[in-house]
């Protein structure tokens, strides 16, 4: 499980849980981005940072 930041404001941001779907790795063998899917089954790709 991984926590998603929605918005930019540090005040008032909302956090949504994510599960790991599947990782994706660069050329040099790095994970650079995970895809996640959230509790009502949105899937997103995003960067590992």
């Amino acid at each position: 499980m991984v926590l998603l930041k929605k918005g930019s404001n540090p005040l008032v941001d909302s956090y949504i849980a994510a599960k790991v779907v599947e990782v994706f790795r660069s050329n040099d063998g790095y994970v650079r981005s995970a895809m996640l899917k959230t509790a009502n089954g949105t899937e997103v790709v995003r960067d590992i940072r």
